[in-house]
Formats: structure tokens, C-alpha cells, sequence
């Protein structure tokens, strides 16, 4: 299945590259949850992922993008609070599986 891409872009410019490149000064402030105009925007980096979903309030599921080829992810989530708890869904070479965001719980 091909990966979704994001033409609207969530992230600042060079940001992506800059995490994928491992020289980003301070990955907190890109990854995880940040609340911006709109609701909340959830990044995270799965390389090779087809997917990587949202799950949040028991099965409410919110797609995130593909916003580097590298395996950057992100979503605008409309109508939760920042500090919500949710589940990465990620699906990857024929599995699936949810795990916690650990930039969910702050540096």
C-alpha cells in the first residue's frame, strides 16, 4: 500500500530532514504532541512504516501523514487536548501493532 503524503506540510521547513539527518536541536519540539492553531499536531518517526495511526478515546483513530519519505509522520487532531493519552498504530511489512509515543510524556 502506498504511503499517504502530506502536500499541506505540518512541520516547519527542514525540520523533517533535519530529524531524519539526526542534527535537529531539539527534537522535543517537533516530536510528539504540540498544541497549534487547529488542535493538537502529533509527529512521529517510524522508518518504512505504510501507516502510523492515532488511537485515542477507546477506537477513535486519526490517520497521520507521511511528511518525509525518511518516515516522518504527523497529524493535525482536531478536538483533543494535548496532554490526552492515546496509541500509535503502526503497520509495517505485513504487521501491525500499537505501542505508547514516548514524546507523549514530555523530556
Amino acid at each position: 500500500m502506498p504511503r499517504k503524503t502530506n502536500p499541506a506540510r505540518l512541520l516547519p521547513d527542514g525540520a523533517a530532514a533535519a530529524l531524519m539527518a539526526g542534527t535537529h536541536a531539539d527534537p522535543f519540539a517537533i516530536l510528539g504532541p504540540h498544541p497549534v492553531e487547529g488542535g493538537v499536531r502529533v509527529t512521529a518517526v517510524f522508518p518504512d512504516a505504510q501507516t502510523v495511526t492515532l488511537v485515542r478515546d477507546g477506537d477513535r483513530r486519526d490517520l497521520l501523514v507521511l511528511e518525509h519519505d525518511g518516515g516522518v509522520f504527523a497529524g493535525l487532531i482536531e478536538g483533543m487536548a494535548a496532554d490526552a493519552p492515546y496509541r500509535l498504530e503502526i503497520s509495517r511489512n505485513g504487521y501491525v501493532w500499537q505501542q505508547e509515543d514516548p514524546y507523549r510524556f514530555g523530556s
